[in-house]
């Protein structure tokens, strides 16, 4: 799978291992095949015409077009699977998002109470563990 993904220059690792792990080392290479005779002969643009599909892109085209019923029904679970896990991830991201935003809103209200004084010594602290950082390197 890792190999596949690095012959179609293919950032989603982890759905090509995926794709092979689901649909057998065979069925995936002979699809690469197909994407790499596609690929030689220049490609394959996208619906709107804009610009060419990727490699990994090519390959997925040509699973969800496969005539073979059997597999036909694998990959649209596949992708189906693969949206849920989408959805479910994007929304985690957004939960922790969420979180640290309103973690520097607490921190920031709780500067905005402090008097100058106490802003003052927060800054020198701050910037005297930036120097320890900093020093630490170079040990």
């Amino acid at each position: 799978g890792k190999e596949l993904a690095d012959k179609l220059k293919e950032d989603k690792v982890d759905v090509i291992v995926s794709l092979v792990a689901k649909f057998g080392r065979n069925v995936v290479l002979d699809i690469f095949w197909e994407t790499q005779k596609i690929e030689e002969s220049g490609g394959l643009m996208i619906m709107n015409g804009a610009r060419r599909r990727s490699s990994g892109g090519v390959l997925f085209h040509l699973l969800r077009e496969i005539k073979d019923e059997k597999i036909r029904a694998k990959v649209e679970e596949f992708f189906e699977e693969r949206q849920t896990s989408d959805s479910r991830r994007k929304k985690a991201v957004a939960v922790l998002k969420k979180k640290k935003l309103e973690k520097g809103v607490k921190e920031f209200i709780q500067e905005s109470s402090l008097s100058e004084k106490d802003l003052v010594k927060k800054r020198n602290i701050v910037e005297q563990e930036q120097v320890f950082n900093i020093s630490a390197l170079f040990e």
